[in-house]
């Protein structure tokens, strides 16, 4: 039972780290507000230029990439565990960290999305930020 709830989470985790892309190299991740309603996050994305919204992206992106990073260590740490044989002490606290990693990365995606989006409609240039 356990090792099949393990393999789901890796399988999902897996899923999560592929969708959620690289932002650009050497760029600080900025403050990204994952609390802010999407419709807000369009509304705003709307009256931007493209720099702005470029810069914006770019950010998320480094957020995406930077919780990425988080979540790969901690299913480093639970493979660990797993071969050292003793998953089920820290499996509960494990699990629980994934599940708020991943809750972040959809928000972070979803909300750069938005960003990434406009630029593609205002036919500006977007290479190199997925």
């Amino acid at each position: 039972m356990k090792k099949r709830l393990f393999v789901a989470l890796l399988v999902l985790t897996m899923f999560s780290i592929v969708l959620s892309g690289c932002g650009k190299k050497g760029v600080p991740a900025g403050p990204v507000d994952t609390n802010k309603p999407v419709a807000e996050v369009t509304a705003e994305a709307e009256l931007m230029t493209v720099d702005q919204l470029r810069e914006m992206a770019t950010k998320y992106f480094a957020a995406i990439k930077a919780k990425s990073a988080e979540l790969e260590a901690i299913m480093q740490k639970l493979v660990e565990s797993s071969k050292a044989g003793s998953p089920s002490q820290d499996f509960m606290k494990v699990k629980d960290d994934i599940n708020v990693l991943t809750t972040s990365l959809a928000l972070l995606q979803e909300r750069s999305k938005v960003y990434y989006d406009k630029l593609v409609e205002l036919k500006a240039d977007v290479s190199g930020m997925e």
